[in-house]
């Protein structure tokens, strides 16, 4: 009976050891964003159910307290994202799926900065022919709508956006064109298994 009792303990024991260490955030490491949507998505987690605390609760000195358990947080979160990148620059350009017969070509597209809760991306674009607006006018800007998707093709929620820069000269043949676009966390968070960003259309764009 004493050696069952020690086998049961031991048994135990270990279940409890292994439990405790799955209950820690997995961090998945993306060939092109780094741990960068691993750290979004752990910090939007550890923010948001202190939110929740925060709006549940009805004592004054423990709202003071989790308020500041919040603030200490939200530095935690910034500071994580600037060590990670100053350790670990993201500077693999991201594929890229074009739409066809455009007057422009994407040459690369890198990631320019990465903060808490944004990823700004830089767009390197060859203008192949003049741009004109519907009233035959010189276009001054140009927009690119684009989308994230997963190694399997799925779309990543909440990744359509729009990069463009404005500028003072028209859009002629042979002007080298940088644009701007970001993701923030609502996207970012999802985006563990990124595979390429891919143009959609400005339809595509208002229907998100």
């Amino acid at each position: 009976m004493r050696h069952f009792l020690t086998i049961l303990f031991s048994g135990c024991f270990l279940v409890v050891i292994n439990t405790g260490c799955s209950s820690e955030p997995e961090t998945i490491s993306n060939p092109y964003l780094g741990d960068i949507p691993s750290l979004e998505k752990q910090y939007a987690g550890k923010i948001e159910a202190k939110e929740a605390d925060i709006k549940a609760n009805k004592d004054l000195e423990t709202a003071f307290k989790l308020g500041k358990e919040l603030e200490e947080l939200k530095d935690a979160y910034k500071a994580a994202i600037e060590a990670y990148t100053t350790a670990h620059p993201l500077i693999t350009p991201l594929p890229f799926q074009p739409l066809p017969d455009t007057p422009y070509t994407t040459k690369e597209i890198v990631v320019n900065r990465a903060t808490a809760g944004n990823l700004n991306l830089k767009f390197t674009v060859n203008i192949n022919e003049d741009l004109k607006n519907k009233y035959g006018s010189p276009e001054k800007m140009l927009f690119i709508y684009f989308k994230a998707v997963d190694s399997q093709g799925n779309d990543i929620p909440k990744s359509i956006t729009v990069a463009t820069n404005a500028r003072t000269a028209p859009l002629t043949a042979g002007t080298v064109y940088e644009a701007f676009g970001s993701w923030q966390s609502k996207s970012l968070r999802h985006m563990e298994d990124f595979a390429r960003l891919v143009e959609v259309t400005r339809e595509d764009y208002d229907r998100r």
